[in-house]
């Protein structure tokens, strides 16, 4: 989870993010109200603006800096370990939000909460639909990664089946050379 570190280009008056290498954008709604909390340590933002979806990432991008500066927030995807949806945000329910609860990697929870205008159910609807794509894509790629690893560490340890392996030789027969006894050495 990333506030304020968020690299951004303006273009016709709009801020927008600056893509990572091989990024798809899949989803993006203006005028939205983002908010983002974690309990330990104790952070809550909030403003108004875009929010983004991309193959990498989650992104908000606030119009105007908010009283205390947030402007930005992003989140890699691959960082989450589990998602839940809950109903209701800051404490109440309301059928225009969009609320996550994640846990990261980082052992840190995070409440993400979107509330879109009333006229706007489609738009949530939509980020919910491209939100549950894209995660479960995600998490698809990393057990098929932990699999692949699985998988190699298997053939290694049947490679390395220690059964196999000669053993060394015993010290007390090994054979000593005296000084007299030793090849001479290049250039001597």
């Amino acid at each position: 989870m990333y506030i304020n570190s968020l690299p951004i280009v303006i273009s016709r008056d709009l801020k927008i993010p600056t893509p990572v290498s091989g990024e798809g954008f899949f989803y993006r709604h203006s005028s939205v109200s983002f908010t983002v909390e974690t309990r330990v340590p104790r952070i809550r933002h909030s403003a108004r603006g875009t929010i983004y979806i991309t193959d990498k990432r989650m992104i908000f991008v606030a119009s105007d800096a908010s009283s205390d500066g947030f402007e930005t927030f992003y989140l890699l995807l691959t960082d989450i370990v589990s998602s839940v949806k809950t109903a209701s945000g800051a404490g109440r329910f309301n059928r225009n939000m969009f609320c996550l609860t994640l846990q990261l990697s980082d052992t840190r929870t995070v409440i993400i909460t979107v509330e879109f205008d009333k006229r706007d159910l489609k738009a949530k609807q939509t980020l919910e639909d491209y939100y549950t794509m894209i995660t479960e894509s995600v998490s698809a790629a990393k057990k098929k990664k932990l699999e692949a690893e699985r998988l190699t560490l298997a053939v290694v340890s049947e490679t390395w089946n220690i059964s196999n392996l000669p053993e060394p030789p015993v010290y007390s027969s090994a054979a000593i050379f005296h000084d007299e006894e030793l090849p001479p050495y290049p250039g001597q």
